[in-house]
This record gives structure tokens, C-alpha cells and sequence, in this order.
């Protein structure tokens, strides 16, 4: 004999069925089966990628799946010590729309061209079923070019000597009384250098003279050479100047008692100026 019975409450429903077997015990079995659910797809999170824009040919990605739940704090990692990557989950990676390749955070390219690139990754959850992927464009700029090292600083232009020559009078003045025409004083000019000098200049003065005999009694003049009118030497010569050009020498007829100049030797020094 078999009996059923109908049993519901409030909010619950279920069926039971008894059944009375010829030994008198009871078979209980469950009606409606429960199907658990399916896992839910899964998309990773990048939490680290490259510049939008950068020079970098390697650049790194690191990514996970967030958790549901919050999950504990780890322990603080040593200073300096990247993040350690715990996932389990099995992910795929692509570059610039090519096939996918099983990989794991984090995940660095290299060998990268300049242009724009597009990186993708998803991951599979536990029934082995594929989420969307996650994605991420960025460009690579061509590195600046090297510059040219600096030129070595430029040494100021070394200044050049003036060009050497000399002068010497050829014989010395004789005869000098107070009051006398100038007597012109002839001079050699040697040009001592490999190229031609032009003399701008020759003046005549009185060297050490005697105390007895100074050279207020004496008036002198420059050698008829100017900028405008210069004495040409070539290379290695000499050139005697004209008594025209030449400097001179007068002694002067002053108030005083002149006397000791009488047979006073007189030293006359020579300088000038001359360019090449």
C-alpha cells in the first residue's frame, strides 16, 4: 500500500513521497534536483601599463582578476620589492591583434618598433570558459636622435709679436752749436723677418745724458714715416731713410750757461713702429 503525502510551508516548497514497503519501512526520495550554478565570466584588470606615449621598446603589463570579496591585508612587503603576483588564473596575452599566447603578470614585450601597438589580455575562469579580453593602446615615439657632442672650446687667437726690426744711425752728429739748423740724423732700418714690413714710425731721443749737458738743450725730430706714408723693408733687408725723411737733431740756444756741453758725447736712442 502506498501513501503520498503533500507537505508545503510558507515560503518553502517541496515534494515528498513515502512509500510503505510489506516490511514496514519507509523510502524517502527526493523529487526536484537542484543544478548548481555556472561560474561567471571573468575580465582581468591591467594595474600596470606603459606611458600613452613612449620611447620604451620593452614595456611591462601587470594584471589581475579583482577579487569578489575584500581580501585580507597582506604583509608589507620589503622596500623595494615588486608586488607578488599570487593569481592562479590562467591568462592570455596578444599584441597587435596576433593570436593569443598563455602568459602570466607581470608580462614584458621587447623588441618593439616605433608606431602605435595595442596589447590584450583575458583569462579563463575555473569550467574553462573564456572572458572578454582587456585592452590597452599606446605609441612608441623613435628616441630622440644623439646629439653632436660639443666642439671643443675655440682657444683665443694667440696675439702676434710685433714685427722685430731695428735701427741704427749711421754716423753720429757732429758740429751741434746753440742755435743751428736741425741736423738730420741717417738711419739704417733691418727687417729681421720672413716678410715685408711697412715702418709707420721712427722717433730719435735723448738716452742718458751727461747731468752737465741734459736734453732740455736739445730739440728733435721724428722720421718722415706716417701710417699714410710708410717705409717699405722687405724680408731679411735693410733700407737707409732719405736725409729728407730722416730724423734730426738741434741743440738750443737757451739763457743759460751752456758752456758744459762743449765736447759732451750725447747717447740717442731709436724706436719705431711697423707692421706685415
Amino acid at each position: 500500500m502506498a501513501i503520498a503525502l503533500a507537505v508545503a510551508a510558507a515560503g518553502v516548497s517541496a515534494v515528498v513521497a513515502y512509500a510503505a514497503t510489506r516490511s514496514g519501512g519507509l523510502a524517502q526520495e527526493l523529487a526536484g534536483r537542484l543544478t548548481p550554478p555556472r561560474e561567471r565570466l571573468l575580465r582581468p584588470q591591467l594595474i600596470e601599463t606603459p606611458a600613452a606615449r613612449t620611447v620604451a621598446s620593452d614595456p611591462q603589463f601587470r594584471f589581475h582578476v579583482p577579487p569578489r570579496k575584500p581580501r585580507p591585508k597582506p604583509p608589507t612587503p620589503q622596500p623595494g620589492a615588486p608586488p607578488r603576483e599570487t593569481s592562479s588564473r590562467r591568462f592570455q596575452c596578444r599584441l597587435d591583434g596576433g593570436g593569443w599566447k598563455g602568459c602570466r603578470s607581470p608580462y614584458r614585450l621587447s623588441g618593439l618598433t616605433p608606431g602605435s601597438h595595442r596589447f590584450a589580455v583575458r583569462v579563463f575562469n575555473r569550467e574553462g570558459r573564456v572572458g572578454e579580453p582587456t585592452n590597452f593602446e599606446w605609441r612608441q615615439s623613435a628616441p630622440e636622435p644623439a646629439s653632436a657632442p660639443a666642439p671643443p672650446p675655440v682657444a683665443p687667437p694667440v696675439p702676434t709679436a710685433p714685427e722685430q726690426f731695428s735701427i741704427v744711425a749711421l754716423q753720429n752728429p757732429e758740429d751741434l752749436y746753440p742755435g743751428l739748423a736741425p741736423t738730420p740724423i741717417p738711419l739704417r732700418v733691418t727687417n729681421a723677418n720672413d716678410v715685408a714690413i711697412e715702418v709707420t714710425a721712427i722717433t730719435a731721443a735723448i738716452g742718458a745724458a751727461p747731468a752737465s749737458c741734459g736734453a732740455a738743450n736739445f730739440e728733435l725730430t721724428p722720421a718722415g714715416v706716417s701710417p699714410q706714408d710708410p717705409l717699405t723693408v722687405p724680408a731679411d733687408s735693410s733700407v737707409e731713410i732719405p736725409p729728407a725723411e730722416a730724423p734730426t737733431i738741434r741743440m738750443l740756444d737757451l739763457p743759460v750757461e751752456q758752456d758744459a756741453c762743449r765736447g759732451a758725447e750725447v747717447p740717442l736712442v731709436f724706436s719705431g713702429e711697423a707692421h706685415g
